[in-house]
C-alpha cells in the first residue's frame, strides 16, 4: 500500500501525539489535523475515521520496520549477521517507540476498521515478514548454518519466537535477560 506526502504527514502528527502522551482513545480528528499541519477537512479526503487513522498509521509504521528488515537482508553479510541485524533493529525500533505503539493500539481496541482495505493491508505485512523469513531460511542453508533434516516449519517458528521475544523484552527491558545477542545465539543455536 502506497501513501501519499499528506498521509504520512498525519501520520507523523498522530505519532508526535503519542510520544507527547495524548489519550488516542480520547483523541480527536481536530487535533490530528492540527498537529499534521493540516485541515481536518484534508484527513477526510484521506480517511473516513479516526480509527482508520490509527489502523494506517499503525500499518505505516509496521511497512517502515519491514522496509528496515528488507535493506539488513538485500545488504552482503552472513547469516548470523543477518539475524543479529533484523533483531537488532526491531529491538531498537520497538525500544524507540515501545510506549507509542502501546498508545496506537489502546487506541483502536475494538474499534479497528474492518474493510477489506486493512484486512489485504494486513495479509501483505505477513507476507512480506514471511518472505523475510524465507529469505534467512534460505541463506542459512545455503550457508550450511541450518540443519537440512529441520523442516522449514521449525526454522520460521525458531525465527519468529526470536522476533516476539525481541518485540515482548522491550516492554521491560532493563529486566530482561533478553537481548539480541542472546536471541541471535538462540536461533544459530536452535537451526545447527
Amino acid at each position: 500500500m502506497a501513501y501519499t506526502e499528506k498521509q504520512i504527514q498525519v501520520f507523523t502528527g498522530v505519532l508526535a501525539l503519542a510520544r507527547q502522551g495524548v489519550d488516542m482513545g480520547s483523541l480527536r480528528v481536530q487535533q490530528i489535523a492540527d498537529a499534521a499541519g493540516l485541515g481536518k477537512g484534508t484527513l477526510y479526503e484521506y480517511f473516513s475515521s479516526k480509527e482508520e487513522i490509527l489502523a494506517s498509521t499503525v500499518h505505516w509504521c509496521l511497512t517502515q520496520i519491514l522496509n528496515r528488515l528488507d535493506r539488513i537482508m538485500e545488504s552482503p553479510g552472513s547469516f548470523e549477521e543477518h539475524v543479529a541485524g533484523m533483531l537488532r533493529a526491531l529491538w531498537d525500533t520497538l525500544l524507540g517507540d515501545a510506549t507509542v505503539y502501546h498508545s496506537l493500539s489502546s487506541g483502536m481496541r475494538g474499534k479497528q476498521p474492518a474493510c477489506c482495505q486493512f484486512v489485504e493491508a494486513q495479509k501483505d505485512l505477513l507476507n512480506r515478514l514471511q518472505a523475510l523469513e524465507q529469505a534467512l531460511i534460505a541463506q542459512g542453508r545455503a550457508e550450511g548454518r541450518i540443519r537440512a533434516d529441520y523442516a522449514d516449519e521449525y526454522c520460521r517458528c525458531v525465527v519468529e519466537t526470536a522476533l516476539m521475544a525481541s518485540a515482548a523484552a522491550v516492554q521491560s527491558p532493563a529486566d530482561s535477560p533478553v537481548h539480541t545477542e542472546n536471541l541471535c545465539r538462540m536461533v544459530c543455536r536452535a537451526l545447527t
